[in-house]
């Protein structure tokens, strides 16, 4: 027997959307909010993977800024030893007598002294030609060996000697054409030596060691001289 359905409660299956309208426009809106939601917590894991990469790398930044900053310290430590080795004295020594046996035989082979050639290149930086009591001032030499080089030197046609007219008292020294050129090789090996000295230096620090070394001049200077 097949079913009836009363007048008006038939329904074509042809006709029924499922589902319908409503929970479509319902359905769609629930899933767009969810895909929001996921893209603002994918952001938020972004973001939270960023910062824990910036704090792991600032954290292994100051981690090796002190331990490289210890091992200065422990080397600073090591080099400030107390002992005949690390005083002033005994280290301002050792640096000359490895200059001397290195610049001696350069100056050597020029047939100079290294006063003599400290004289020359003074000589040099200084226009070529300045008083013999200036001359001794900037090389920090006494008169009378400074009178001894400049005999050598002029010997070796190295330079002139002239009296200035009206004062006796004033003497010049002046470069001739070959004392020149050897100043200028003098001169050229004393830059040498400074950039060995300094090899491992910033301008900075070189700029405080030259400033240091001016005072401790003085210092010498106001202490041991009578």
């Amino acid at each position: 027997m097949s079913q009836r359905f009363p007048t008006g409660m038939r329904t074509s299956t042809a006709n029924r959307s499922w589902p319908p309208p409503q929970k479509c426009a319902a359905l769609t809106c629930l899933l767009d909010v969810r895909r929001r939601r996921c893209a603002v917590e994918w952001r938020l894991v972004c973001e939270t993977i960023v910062g824990i990469q910036i704090i792991v790398k600032d954290k292994l930044l100051g981690y090796l800024y002190a331990m490289n900053k210890a091992t200065q310290e422990s080397k600073l430590s090591s080099d400030t030893d107390e002992g005949v080795s690390h005083r002033l004295t005994f280290l301002l020594h050792r640096i000359v007598s490895v200059l001397v046996d290195a610049s001696s035989p350069q100056f050597r082979s020029l047939g100079l002294s290294i006063p003599a050639a400290r004289a020359l290149v003074a000589l040099y930086e200084g226009g070529s030609q300045m008083t013999v009591g200036k001359l001794a001032e900037t090389t920090s030499t006494d008169l009378s060996t400074m009178s001894h080089i400049l005999r050598r030197l002029e010997s070796q046609q190295l330079i002139s000697r002239t009296r200035l007219e009206g004062d006796n008292r004033v003497v010049y020294a002046t470069l001739t054409d070959q004392g020149r050129s050897v100043g200028k090789e003098c001169h050229d090996a004393s830059l040498e030596h400074e950039a060995v000295l300094l090899s491992d230096m910033s301008p900075d620090e070189s700029a405080l060691l030259k400033r240091t070394l001016i005072r401790l001049y003085r210092n010498a200077k106001a202490g041991f001289e009578p």
